[in-house]
């Protein structure tokens, strides 16, 4: 076995032995480099990974806040523990119940908070919690100076270390009907909670990479004596081991995925609709920050709408149809007299059509919409759609039930009407309603469209599910089917399930709007 003693004079002595040498330590410095590198790289992605998911959930839960609701009950208890316990304001059990229902269904093992910031006392009070003991109005004094910059916009904090540990918090802004910030909502995640598993893996990484560099050490001081008998054979293994570093960095480097965004949006509403269907989820994705997807909830005359719409367009110019669009459906059905599905999009056809024709450009303007009334006195449903349908899922199987092929508005030789249908629906059933943003999604191994009878198939399967887990499911499928695709459209899907044994005299208590 040959020796690996090396004589210092001997390197020094020549050129090759001098230059082997600077190569030696200029590897080991690279190596340490990288390593420092790769450990704070793998420490920010895990950091990344648990921030998005925080986010997510925040961003989930608040879409079943009514912020109207939320800020209605601060003004109604202006004292501390004013709620004592979580079943004394039916507002706060609704919303305990969604923060817990979260906490549970995504292992998390701190509670879920809502705050209401008091700027006279530049202070932070307690709103609804997921724990089972209310801290209703109580001062919250860990809030960051994040907090109070970013009430509007929601943020993530962290990794932060106070007196029970390192956390890592997200938190999105409440808004109400008027889109004014009334609270905030935040999630919370003890960063120790997944920090030793992450620094497992990394430094079995670490480990591995310490092997590689120790091998290349050892390589490199039998090249250095091999340099002071072979100068060239020296250098191609020098120049091939550079190589391979490099190469190394440059994957790595190239591995780092930071394009990552969380659209939020507020609907509001869903505390009224949950008072009747108390189980139902609005899955709702702006491709952009404005949509021209929206849904619409409306009662009148012991009657209760449900709406499902899709203007043309998507960001502005869809937000702005969205607009007129959501006005003239509320304008057909409070004063023209009609009650009907088709009916009230019939009578809806005509208003966009006279409100657009002035404007030539605007002529083929229009939404495509599906629309679901429920007579609390009969219990019968009924249905009308332009381009979009309604799926029900039942004991029985699925059964689709298609709408008029044709749009609202637009340009068309021929006056519309739109027929209504009548849907055999029982408790337990579950029906659902969409946009085209879903099925149009261009992804999976072939960059191609996600299309109705996969959306079929897929709701089929996780029917089995409550409803907040099918919103969660139906998100999870999206992202990855999508996976690196850009988002085409504005995405918005709409499940109800019908009470069982549902009272329809309970429906007569509650407050219609026409």
């Amino acid at each position: 076995m040959h020796s690996l003693k090396i004589k210092w004079k001997d390197i020094r002595g020549t050129t090759s032995g001098r230059l082997s040498l600077i190569i030696l330590l200029f590897m080991i410095t690279i190596g340490v480099g990288f390593l420092t590198y790769t450990y704070n790289f793998q420490l920010e992605s895990f950091t990344q990974s648990e921030t998005a998911k925080l986010k997510g959930i925040a961003a989930t839960v608040s879409t079943q806040i009514n912020g109207d609701g939320h800020w209605e009950m601060f003004n109604k208890f202006r004292e501390k523990d004013a709620i004592p316990t979580s079943d004394y304001y039916s507002y706060y059990t609704g919303v305990h119940h969604a923060l817990k229902a979260a906490k549970v269904s995504n292992q998390l093992q701190t509670d879920i908070y809502t705050f209401v910031y008091d700027y006279p006392n530049d202070q932070f009070l307690f709103g609804v919690t997921s724990a089972d003991i209310p801290y209703f109005r109580h001062s919250w004094t860990n809030f960051t100076k994040l907090h109070k910059h970013n009430f509007q916009t929601g943020g993530i904090i962290g990794p932060y270390k106070d007196e029970n540990g390192i956390w890592l918090s997200a938190f999105v802004p409440i808004r109400n009907s008027k889109g004014i910030t009334v609270a905030i909502l935040q999630v919370d995640e003890p960063f120790g909670n997944f920090i030793a598993a992450a620094q497992r893996k990394i430094w079995i990484q670490l480990s591995i990479m310490i092997a590689v560099l120790a091998i290349t050490v050892y390589i490199m001081i039998r090249f250095v004596q091999n340099t002071l008998r072979k100068d060239e054979k020296v250098k191609k293994v020098l120049s091939k081991q550079r190589a391979e570093i490099e190469k190394k960095n440059n994957e790595i480097v190239q591995s780092i995925n930071r394009a990552k965004f969380i659209q939020d949006a507020i609907l509001p509403g869903l505390e009224k609709m949950q008072m009747v269907f108390p189980e139902m989820f609005v899955m709702f994705q702006p491709r952009d920050i404005v949509s021209g997807d929206f849904f619409w909830w409306a009662e009148k005359d012991c009657r209760f709408y449900f709406a499902v719409a899709d203007c043309t367009g998507h960001g502005v110019p869809g937000a702005f149809m969205s607009l007129i669009c959501h006005t003239l459906l509320n304008e057909a059905l409070q004063t023209s007299g009609v009650h009907e599905p088709g009916e009230i999009l019939t009578e809806l056809d005509k208003r966009i059509t006279a409100t657009l024709s002035e404007n030539r450009n605007a002529s083929n303007d229009g939404m495509d919409i599906s629309l679901l009334s429920f007579d609390s006195q009969s219990g019968e449903y009924h249905f009308a759609g332009a381009l979009r349908p309604l799926i029900k899922i039942s004991k029985n199987g699925l059964v689709k039930y298609e709408g008029d092929k044709f749009s609202i508005g637009g340009y068309s030789q021929n006056s519309k009407i739109f027929r209504t249908t009548k849907v055999d629906i029982e408790s337990g059933d579950i029906v659902y309603m969409f946009t085209d943003g879903y099925t149009d999604q261009f992804g999976g191994q072939n960059g191609k469209k996600y299309m109705s009878r996969r959306l079929k198939e897929f709701l089929n399967f996780i029917n089995e599910y409550n409803m907040l887990e099918q919103q969660l499911l139906l998100r999870y499928e999206f992202h990855l089917w999508k996976e690196d695709e850009d988002q085409v459209d504005d995405i918005l899907i709409a499940g109800i399930k019908i009470p069982e044994g549902l009272e329809y005299e309970r429906m007569y208590d509650l407050p219609l709007t026409g």
